[in-house]
């Protein structure tokens, strides 16, 4: 059996899909959202990403995020980009 990566599993279903590249570690999914199948990155994982490979604090790493990522729509295949809850984190919303 060959080995794949998450890209050649996206590629299979859709080769338009838009990636951020340099953050496929960060990637949990995929989703159909008004037609069009689109990437799914965990936030917190790209956020660990960029200061691990930038030297950054996590402040600086969420501003260039938010800047260059997350807040920067580029059509309807602009990935999703999705804050994952952890467990522990339940209990104070109850």
């Amino acid at each position: 059996m060959e080995d794949r990566n998450v890209r050649d599993v996206l590629e299979e279903l859709d080769p338009s899909m838009l990636c951020a590249d340099g953050y496929d570690e960060a990637i949990v999914g995929y989703s159909h959202v008004a037609g069009s199948w689109r990437v799914v990155y965990d936030m917190g994982a790209m956020t660990q990403i960029l200061m691990k490979n930038s030297d950054c604090n996590t402040e600086e790493a969420i501003e260039y995020l938010s800047y260059n990522c997350w807040d920067s729509g580029v059509g309807e295949k602009t990935p999703i980009y999705i804050e994952l809850i952890n467990q522990e984190e339940l209990g104070e919303w109850k």
